[in-house]
């Protein structure tokens, strides 16, 4: 078993569960697998902060 067959096993543990996002520092370990939406923590947009 290598590294892919971990990956895999996250995605199929997703899929079983409908999660559809994967928030990953490691994008290019998950392409081309299945239908999952991989989001970068960079690609997020800061959230905003109300002053009071």
């Amino acid at each position: 078993m290598g590294k892919r067959t971990h990956d895999a096993r996250i995605i199929a543990a997703m899929l079983a569960n409908g999660i559809t996002h994967l928030l990953t520092f490691n994008p290019s370990d998950f392409i081309g697998m299945s239908t999952i939406t991989i989001i970068h923590p960079q690609d997020l947009a800061p959230f905003a902060v109300e002053e009071p």
